[in-house]
């Protein structure tokens, strides 16, 4: 892994889900997605670590396990806070629902309770609304 720049404030790191890197501060960085599982997100932190940099924030597209499937343990090793919008955030602390809504609502065959469509259950601190329209 590897971090790519974009300008002075804005990374990004090469990944099946490429994972956004946003600066905020001297050393603190805001993470968009942080990839499928537990192994993602420790090549995640050590990548951070060598460069000085450590995530204080997480912001999810949506709740496909390959972007939000580190989450967990990000959130364990560092208190980052996790952000995810309304429907999104569901799925993401209760990721049987993602298989659930693939198979029409019936419970889920095993073949379709893996990693790839069922990330680890993370919490959400903040749920984004969506703003009101006029």
């Amino acid at each position: 892994m590897e971090l790519k720049k974009i300008t002075e404030l804005v990374y990004y790191i090469p990944n099946p889900a490429n994972i956004g890197v946003v600066k905020d501060g001297e050393k603190s960085v805001i993470l968009i997605d942080t990839g499928l599982d537990d192994d993602t997100g420790k090549k995640v932190l050590r990548l951070l670590e060598e460069n000085g940099l450590f995530p204080k924030a997480i912001v999810n597209t949506h709740s496909h396990a390959d972007h939000c499937g580190g989450n967990r343990y990000i959130k364990e090793r560092t208190g980052a806070t996790i952000y995810a919008s309304e429907i999104e955030s569901a799925i993401i602390q209760y990721p049987l629902l993602e298989p659930l809504y693939l198979f029409s609502g019936a419970s889920p065959l095993r073949d379709l309770r893996n990693k790839f469509l069922m990330a680890q259950s993370s919490s959400v601190d903040h749920v984004i609304k969506k703003m009101r329209e006029n």
